[in-house]
């Protein structure tokens, strides 16, 4: 049982035990026990990963990144696939998304069996993060913990979280991945009063 579900968990899932919602879908692989995907999601996996040597350049395929940045991680299943994708090599998997969501990330990546940790307990300075999934909520946090001198083999992943940030928020974390190699962005051309093909 994980020491955090009573303080931490079981407040944001109505006190279910630990690790114990029979209604999710496991996939039993050697690798390990996965959540079943959402289709909409690896479908979004699916053609990044057809264009990502275009998007790149020829001589560099998707094995060659390093480090990740996801904007809203939902539950956190992405991790647990590009971990199994790149399970040779795993990249640094930083999830930016609300403070709450981070515990609900978490608590899911614990099911699935990969670890993770909160940013704002690493401290500012640079700690071996490297193939770590880093659960994030602050940009100041996030920006003292992206390696910078890897940023050509980063990806950036925003499966219509923009649609729904505002663009303050856009507009504060468009430089934290400005010089990153490939940028994947899914969104709703429009999105309440908001358009997102004119901005």
């Amino acid at each position: 049982n994980d020491t955090d579900h009573p303080d931490l968990y079981s407040k944001l899932i109505f006190n279910n035990p630990p690790y114990g919602a029979p209604q999710i879908r496991f996939r039993e692989r050697p690798q390990g026990r996965y959540r079943m995907a959402t289709v909409e999601l690896v479908n979004h996996a699916r053609e990044m990963l057809n264009e990502i040597n275009d998007i790149v350049n020829s001589t560099t395929d998707f094995a060659a990144i390093k480090q990740i940045v996801e904007f809203g991680g939902g539950t956190g299943q992405l991790a647990p696939i590009m971990r199994e994708i790149l399970s040779s090599i795993p990249p640094t998997h930083f999830i930016f998304d609300f403070a709450p969501m981070n515990l609900l990330q978490r608590y899911w990546l614990a099911y699935s069996g990969h670890p993770s940790y909160l940013g704002w307990h690493l401290g500012p300075e640079h700690q071996p993060l490297l193939g770590k999934v880093i659960l994030e909520h602050s940009i100041p946090s996030i920006k003292s913990h992206i390696e910078t001198s890897i940023t050509k083999d980063s990806l950036f992943w925003a499966s219509f979280s923009f649609t729904e940030a505002d663009m303050e928020t856009r507009e504060q974390f468009w430089p934290v991945i400005r010089e990153f190699g490939v940028i994947f962005i899914a969104y709703w051309s429009v999105w309440g009063l908001h358009d997102s093909t004119k901005t």
